[in-house]
This record gives C-alpha cells, structure tokens and sequence, in this order.
C-alpha cells in the first residue's frame, strides 16, 4: 500500500486531538471581552482555544483555589458564525444545559464565558461582551503531543488488510485486530 493511501486511510479510521502543548494561566481581576482579548495579547498569549474535553480540563485546571463565577474563552460570534480566537471553526462544544438552550440571545450575547465553578464547571455561555468576566490565557508551547483514538468501531478492509500482512511478517508485533463479520 502507498504511504499516502495508508496516511488517508489512517485519517478517516482515526480522531486525532492535540494533548499538550498548551500553557494556560488565570490571571486576577475581571474585565470585558475586548480588554482581556487585548490584555491576553499582551502577554503573548490569547484567550484559550478549547477544542476538546482535554483542553477544557486544562483551562479548569488552570483555575486558582476560589475562581470567579465566570470567564472569558476565545470564542464569539461577532461575524455572525462562532470563531475561534485563532480564527478555526467551532468543532467541539460544551454549551451549559438548561431551561435556555446556550447558545441563545445571539443578537445581544455575542461572547462566549465559561463557567469557573458552581453547577457545571467548564460549561460555555452566551454572554454580552461589555460585561466583565475572570482572564485566563493561553500560550501554545513546542513539543505538541496527540491523542489517537478510533473514529469507528469498524476499521476499513484496506487498512485490516495492511495490518494482517505485517502481522505476517512481524510475528513477535502486538497488534490486536478486530473480529471480521
């Protein structure tokens, strides 16, 4: 098999999500959206980027013995589409349950917070970008490492075909295949 086939073959059978790498610190005080978005710059650093349970975790761990209530988080819909401060897409979300299905009011609550601490820490809100929120920023840092996981419970014929010819050519590898229907 061509490297390129097995690399688009790999894509499609695995998620790949980025597991360190980020520095992310609270900073004290509250302020408005466009100041801690400028306040964050500079530091050299931004509002944090959070693409997955992991870089959520980060950020609540950043978070000091007796947080505020709430924080801003580099994500806005100010261009009419959620963006995030390194202007990616929004992908991964983790909008607050309730009564209000977030994101709402998206004609007034333009910034998005998320909450420090009480029910649901971590959860994402709509919010109002004059009103004034805890700071914390991030700062991506060299060495990044990945988390592989499978997309699919199947894996596609092609790459268990792969896998079964090193398995034969490899006897002492330890690679667990699925069952085939």
């Amino acid at each position: 098999m061509a490297t390129h086939g097995l690399l688009v073959v790999l894509y499609h059978a695995f998620q790949i999500m980025q597991t360190s790498g980020l520095a992310i610190r609270e900073f004290p005080g509250t302020l408005a959206y466009s100041d801690a978005d400028t306040f964050c710059r500079s530091q050299g650093m931004r509002l944090p980027v959070l693409t997955s349970p992991y870089s959520q975790s980060l950020a609540l761990g950043a978070l000091g013995p007796s947080p505020e209530s709430e924080y801003w988080i580099g994500l806005d819909y100010i261009t009419g589409d959620f963006r995030w401060a390194d202007n990616s897409p929004l992908c991964w979300k983790n909008w607050f349950v309730s009564s209000a299905n977030e994101p709402n009011n998206l004609n007034s609550e333009l910034c998005v917070a998320m909450r420090g601490g009480g029910s649901v820490p971590g959860s994402w809100l709509t919010k109002s970008c004059s009103r004034t929120f805890g700071v914390i920023c991030e700062r991506p840092q060299p060495g990044i490492t990945f988390t592989i996981k499978w997309k699919t419970s199947r894996l596609p014929e092609q790459l268990l075909r792969h896998f079964r010819s090193l398995r034969k050519q490899h006897v002492s590898g330890s690679v667990r295949l699925p069952a085939t229907a």
